[in-house]
């Protein structure tokens, strides 16, 4: 599905300046200052990296995805941590259980989500699939 998303950036642990590449297949991977792959510096996420960068004054990256989702990835170890997510189509619905504000579902194309209004956090999806 090709490259999507690039950045450069100076490693913070090698000192190294580096190319991160985000493909159309969820795949985030460092090259070396060579533009070879690194093998052991791979990340596989859900949806094609539209976006990255280095976090400021740390040692991880921000990856954004064409699904709605943010990582964090730890450049030491590429290990991908899902940060946020929501919803990247249009909402078709969105309900309130009676008595309970601290709650709300909505529907969008292919998944239905339960929040918490408070935390302002998913707490369930249901992925269905071959909705629009």
């Amino acid at each position: 599905k090709g490259v999507k998303s690039v950045a450069c950036i100076i490693n913070p642990i090698t000192g190294n300046t580096n190319v991160i590449a985000g493909a159309g297949d969820g795949t985030v991977q460092i090259l070396n200052p060579k533009l070879q792959l690194i093998p052991t510096h791979k990340a596989e996420l859900n949806g094609a990296a539209t976006s990255i960068c280095l976090n400021p004054g740390s040692k991880e990256l921000l990856v954004g995805t064409e699904f709605s989702q943010r990582y964090k990835i730890d450049i030491a170890t590429f290990t991908p941590e899902l940060r946020g997510t929501c919803h990247y189509a249009e909402i078709f619905d969105v309900k309130f259980p009676g008595q309970c504000s601290d709650l709300f579902v909505t529907a969008s194309v292919q998944d239905i989500r339960v929040w918490d209004a408070k935390e302002r956090a998913e707490l369930l999806r249901i992925r269905l699939p071959n909705l629009s």
